[in-house]
């Protein structure tokens, strides 16, 4: 008897935006509901199939990336920014995009696709710095004929020669974290397929740490109870373009230092939360310039 041949993910393609990248996983956590009554009697412990009803579609899935930044200029406008001259500016745009996830011998698509949080992470480590993309679609698609369009190849980020700034100040950082969470609202009405959109109150952070020493200590101190916010800035590089991520106006969710252990670094925790301020000029929660060094 021959051996199944066994679908492996060594030829699997994601295209993202209409064009192909390079990905790490993809989760998929898509499930369709069943409507019944669990309090019905009908004389027997097994439900019934007549008692089944279908409920609506969840098709909601995970990517995960390396940063480059032809992925950045595919996915950064449908996180809610307007892009000029490599800045991608956080403002009230709301947009989908096509999704196919190319299993080898089928291929998965989500028509409007909506990315409802995206989570950067870089770090000391042999990982490179990295992109979690939270989506939700409007339908799961069977794509017979699918077109995958190679995107343009840049060099990867890694960790190293990363810099981070608060109020013009330079601080050592062994991590970081950028998170925009959209809180998108969705609704079905009489539908199992998602009928409709809107913004909900979006959150962003960035999250860091940073030796506790008394020469910089004061970036706790000055901060926890100040109100007006402060500028931050977080530099990546992989040696041909930086990535800056920006806050204007970013306020400092304050937690005081730890000792965990003897051997390591007392280290400072850092969360800071974007906000956005009215005037002239009009100062949004957070920024990205892409940059050629």
């Amino acid at each position: 008897m021959p051996a199944t041949v066994l679908e492996t993910a060594v030829d699997a393609r994601v295209s993202i935006a209409g064009s192909q990248f390079c990905f790490a996983k993809v989760i998929n956590q898509s499930t369709t509901e069943t409507i019944r009554n669990d309090e019905i009697n009908c004389a027997h412990v097994d439900p019934e199939v007549e008692g089944d009803a279908s409920g609506r579609e969840l098709n909601r899935f995970v990517i995960l990336l390396d940063i480059t930044v032809p992925l950045l200029e595919a996915i950064l406008p449908h996180i809610g920014t307007t892009a000029a001259t490599g800045v991608y500016t956080s403002s009230l745009t709301l947009s989908s995009m096509e999704v196919l996830i190319d299993y080898g011998a089928t291929t998965h698509g989500y028509a409007e696709t909506w990315i409802t949080r995206m989570v950067m992470r870089g770090g000391t480590s042999t990982m490179p710095v990295s992109v979690e993309l939270h989506c939700v679609a409007t339908e799961e698609l069977d794509v017979s004929s699918p077109t995958f369009t190679l995107a343009t190849m840049e060099y990867i980020y890694g960790f190293p020669g990363t810099t981070f700034t608060a109020a013009g100040t330079s601080y050592d950082v062994d991590r970081f974290v950028f998170a925009v969470d959209r809180n998108l609202v969705f609704e079905w009405n009489g539908s199992t397929k998602i009928t409709g959109v809107g913004r909900g109150k979006r959150q962003s952070l960035i999250a860091t740490s940073t030796p506790y020493i008394a020469a910089k200590k004061s970036i706790y101190w000055s901060n926890k109870t100040h109100l007006t916010g402060r500028s931050l800035a977080l530099l990546m590089t992989n040696g041909t373009k930086t990535v800056t991520i920006a806050m204007e106006k970013a306020k400092l969710n304050a937690r005081a230092p730890s000792i965990e252990t003897q051997t390591e670094s007392i280290r400072l925790p850092l969360t800071w939360e974007g906000r956005r301020q009215e005037g002239s000029p009009d100062t949004e929660s957070f920024k990205i310039t892409i940059a050629t060094i």
